[in-house]
């Protein structure tokens, strides 16, 4: 899977992780809510390695890609720890 199709994967987990948080009780939601906050803060430096990783020269190219992989793996553990905290 490119880094592309697996960040957009996992948006759109994080998008039905938020809309779950709505129909959560309270006590649940708030939990959620910091959770998907922190989410989307990864989801956001993952996104914006992949922005540099596509404008990167062939020199910066490994360095960069690598970054990126490793921000969507933390991306991608984040939301699997932040799941099966809320099953």
């Amino acid at each position: 899977m490119q880094l592309e199709d697996k960040l957009k994967d996992l948006e759109n987990k994080i998008e039905e992780l938020q809309q779950k948080a709505e129909k959560a009780g309270a006590e649940a939601k708030g939990k959620l809510i910091e959770v998907i906050e922190s989410l989307r803060k990864k989801q956001k430096e993952a996104r914006d390695k992949l922005e540099n990783l596509k404008s990167a020269g062939a020199d910066a190219w490994e360095d960069l890609e690598s970054g990126t992989e490793t921000a969507l793996e933390n991306l991608k553990k984040a939301y699997n720890d932040a799941v099966s905290r809320f099953k």
